[in-house]
């Protein structure tokens, strides 16, 4: 199927990303914001459906998503302002906060569509080919039972009650994990527990080594491990969105063999497509932020090498103030 014609739907975290390290960045960010704006600027037609948020960075959070393309559906108004994410970046290695350093309020509260929401701003389209979720609520949960032939992907960020976040992976055809926020017993637990699911195909990220897949066998019950192993990389400037990109690339090649939900993978294929999602994920890691790499005009080329695809260089972003709402009042 050509990209252009693949049409997908993303609900889960838009925020904005401040990156600490010599200097500050301030760049669009969230896994599912991630997957599905990147998608679209390699040419899938894309929507998303988001929080109406307050003040500045509301009307900067919908229109960073505007510029990539995609089709933004406010689902409701909000009395808070967007989510943000700050990362501190240095020599290679990151870490995250979600408390205001100065009030100690968090910064990352996100607004998740609820059943009604979703009826008022948004008709079921049954030529969708994926619904891509990192989150769960009452209307993401519609959403899926309402996608009749395209696939349902879901990357969740981490669980507190295995039995709700086992029923809540059931549901989905495609998910995919991180070895980072959830440990390889839960992995391990998982692949067994998914029999007869809808699951089709489990991916689980496992950082700079590489990843694995499983994938549904005729009798309902998932695979042994597949390994793909990373070359090890040196002069790695952030990893940090990598695993975004491992996902969006991985649908840009899957998406175009398989454009609607099928009940049997060939596992050359899914290799293949995963092989190469790796491939551009790594290189991604040259750059500081999930999103770097499109802000700089020798990360556009190797991208449009790569995927030979013709995406255009961002222009960086910028906010008047970087403090949490609560201080800039």
């Amino acid at each position: 199927m050509n990209i252009k014609e693949i049409k997908i739907l993303g609900a889960g975290l838009s925020c904005i990303d401040i990156i600490k390290t010599d200097k500050e960045y301030i760049m669009l960010g969230g896994t599912a914001a991630n997957v599905v704006s990147i998608l679209s600027l390699l040419g899938v037609q894309a929507s998303f459906l988001q929080a109406k948020y307050i003040g500045e960075d509301g009307v900067w959070l919908n229109n960073e998503m505007k510029k990539r393309k995609v089709k933004v559906i406010n689902f409701n108004h909000c009395k808070i302002e967007a989510p943000r994410f700050v990362e501190y970046l240095k020599n290679g290695e990151h870490y995250f906060i979600t408390l205001c350093p100065e009030c100690g309020k968090k910064l990352n509260v996100l607004k998740l569509p609820q059943i009604s929401h979703i009826k008022n701003t948004y008709a079921p389209d049954n030529t969708l080919n994926l619904f891509y979720y990192d989150r769960v609520s009452d209307g993401i949960k519609w959403l899926l039972e309402n996608n009749d032939c395209g696939w349902n992907f879901y990357e969740p960020n981490s669980f507190r009650v295995y039995d709700t976040f086992l029923k809540n992976v059931r549901t989905a055809n495609i998910v995919k994990l991180s070895d980072e926020r959830i440990s390889n017993k839960y992995a391990e637990k998982l692949k067994e527990d998914l029999g007869n699911s809808a699951v089709q195909l489990m991916i689980v990220s496992l950082g700079p080594i590489g990843l694995k897949y499983t994938h549904k066998q005729q009798l309902g019950n998932m695979s042994e491990w597949q390994y793909i192993y990373t070359d090890e990389m040196e002069d790695v400037v952030d990893s940090a969105g990598a695993g975004d990109w491992l996902t969006a690339v991985f649908l840009y090649y899957f998406l175009r063999v398989y454009p609607y939900f099928v009940d049997k993978l060939d596992n050359n294929i899914l290799k293949d497509c995963l092989v190469k999602a790796q491939k551009m994920a790594a290189l991604t890691c040259l750059f500081i932020g999930a999103q770097g790499i499109l802000e700089d005009e020798l990360g556009i080329k190797q991208i449009n090498c790569f995927l030979e695809n013709t995406v255009e260089i961002l222009k960086p972003s910028r906010i008047s103030s970087t403090e949490c709402d609560y201080c800039k009042r």
